[in-house]
């Protein structure tokens, strides 16, 4: 305990001497689905990039990911990752996110003849993202939250 609250002191003195600026999520980018899953319920395999900028002089490592979607202002799926990836000083960065929409789950489609005949692709989705990216700086981890909000066509982001 003594001396995680020395490290975080250290960490803070750091800060303030030497300008230390905190990662930042910038968006959420390149969203596309992977795979659908019809049956026995409607789901969705997608993948995203997180758009990350360290304006450090110095690189940091981002350590993992947790983070909730909703669909239609309903919670849809958590995901979480464990990463060991460096993010190289002063620079923009590309985090892969994986993650699943269990369309199915929240009641999206309630007449299944919209499952059956595809008119699901036609349909628009509203998708809330909130989490947090835990990078590790000099030794100690650091919470980057993020939260993003956009609407979907199905039909533009399904695998060709």
């Amino acid at each position: 305990m003594l001396f995680v609250l020395i490290g975080t002191a250290a960490f803070y003195l750091y800060q303030r001497s030497s300008g230390f600026q905190e990662v930042e999520f910038m968006r959420l980018e390149d969203f596309r689905i992977e795979k659908i899953n019809t049956f026995p319920n409607l789901n969705l395999q997608a993948k995203a990039n997180a758009r990350l900028n360290n304006p450090n002089p110095f690189s940091v490592e981002i350590r993992s990911t947790e983070f909730d979607i909703f669909i239609e202002d309903k919670h849809a799926s958590r995901a979480n990752q464990s990463l060991s990836i460096e993010m190289k000083r002063n620079s923009d960065f590309e985090l892969p996110l994986d993650f699943e929409i269990p369309l199915g789950k929240i009641g999206f489609f309630k007449d299944a003849r919209n499952i059956l005949s595809g008119a699901w692709k036609n349909q628009s989705i509203k998708m809330r993202t909130v989490g947090r990216v835990k990078v590790s700086v000099l030794g100690l981890e650091v919470d980057v939250p993020f939260e993003e909000e956009t609407s979907y066509l199905l039909k533009d982001y399904l695998p060709k």
